[in-house]
């Protein structure tokens, strides 16, 4: 019995740690912070989208937004 209790006091108290500990281990919400209040500009953007022999099928339209 003494010797139960001595293997089972270590997790124990750790849980019991890890429950009170104020820095909340199971709320792990990712927080974004902005570093300007202004909407970014996509003009500036591109992408690429890989394809291969599609060249009939794509449309080579570009478009601003």
């Amino acid at each position: 019995m003494e010797l139960t209790l001595l293997a089972v006091m270590p997790g124990l108290l750790i849980w019991l740690a890890i429950l009170l500990l104020p820095w909340r281990p199971w709320s792990t919400r990712e927080s974004l912070d902005s570093q300007s209040p202004r909407k970014p500009r996509l003009s500036n953007v591109t992408v690429l989208i890989p394809a291969r022999d599609e060249a009939e099928t794509i449309c080579s339209d570009t478009r601003t937004v």
